[in-house]
């Protein structure tokens, strides 16, 4: 019977813990407002199918989702994709929606693991910040760079958005692509079997660069010399909580967006969700400074707890015995 009640307790806590990330993306969400999904595939947030007053956009229409879905084994999942009203890319949103909804603005724009993969992030921002009302929210999913594939790639900064924004990125760049590529990880699970992502209690020592350098290389030059405007997928960029505010507080501070973080929140899986309100206020120069330094800092103490050495060490502080995978 103690079994059996701690199994019941373990499921009830796990449910929880599953359904806290989706109710703390969802907090800003009201069925009954005017609010636009991003690219959420066969695992909306905001369908229409549950009631809410939502328009969905994504690269692809429907019948190719379905197809690409079944292509992967996600065959019974199909049922969950949403009729596609706005076909294009994210950074179009503001055109896209003005196409339908000339006068309306919406309350909320919500995407969950989409950022990372957009070229342009800036002019993504610029476009909701159009769409949205003051006081409206962009709530986004984002992977953590130290719990996925991204581990051993260097964080994004200010210079690589504005780089962006500047030139105007339509799609990924060879250097992106081969950073990636060359730079991919993969965590240990065992000795035969293993994942690319780890969740926060995983052992950092189980984790293990897949790249294949010289491959890469001739990839990068291939790329480089190459006339094709073939669109490869990729993380353009990798953020840790604290780097991800500082992008945005940077951006903000020179009115390159009103969109300004509300809260953040990390999640045991690997992922953090960003609350992004539109208003007019920024920070005083003072504050500004202050929240800056102190972020600056941050960035420095999250990348650290993930290094092997300092988690080992965490848990024999806790009275954890680390993994000798």
């Amino acid at each position: 019977m103690p079994n059996q009640i701690l199994l019941l307790v373990t499921k009830l806590f796990l449910g929880k813990i599953m359904i806290s990330r989706d109710q703390f993306l969802k907090k800003h969400i009201n069925k009954n407002d005017l609010g636009v999904e991003i690219s959420p595939w066969f695992r909306p947030l905001a369908s229409r199918l549950d009631g809410y007053n939502s328009v969905c956009l994504d690269i692809f229409d429907r019948d190719t989702l379905v197809k690409n879905a079944e292509e992967i084994n996600c065959g019974e999942f199909t049922e969950n994709i949403p009729e596609i009203d706005l076909i294009g890319s994210a950074t179009e949103l503001e055109y896209l929606f003005r196409e339908k909804y000339v006068d309306d603005l919406a309350r909320y724009v919500v995407s969950a693991h989409n950022l990372e993969h957009l070229p342009n992030p800036i002019a993504f921002f610029k476009s909701a910040d159009n769409i949205l009302m003051d006081g409206g929210y962009l709530s986004l999913v984002l992977p953590d760079k130290r719990f996925c594939f991204d581990y051993f790639r260097p964080l994004s900064t200010t210079g690589d958005f504005l780089r962006a924004f500047i030139e105007g990125a339509r799609q990924p760049s060879p250097w992106q692509i081969f950073e990636q590529k060359s730079l991919g990880a993969a965590f240990w699970v065992n000795q035969s079997q293993f994942v690319f992502g780890r969740k926060m209690s995983d052992d950092p020592a189980a984790v293990h660069p897949t790249g294949n350098l010289e491959f890469e290389f001739s990839e990068l030059m291939r790329r480089l010399t190459s006339d094709s405007e073939h669109y490869e997928d990729t993380h353009c960029w990798t953020f840790t909580p604290s780097s991800f505010e500082l992008i945005l507080n940077d951006i903000n501070q020179v009115c390159l967006t009103k969109l300004k973080v509300d809260e953040i929140k990390s999640f045991e899986e690997g992922e953090f969700v960003a609350h992004l309100r539109k208003t007019e206020n920024i920070l005083s120069s003072e504050e500004f400074i202050n929240r800056r330094k102190k972020l600056l800092s941050d960035i420095i103490s999250e990348c650290a707890m993930s290094e092997p050495l300092y988690w080992a060490a965490n848990q024999m502080r806790t009275g954890f015995e680390p993994s000798t995978v």
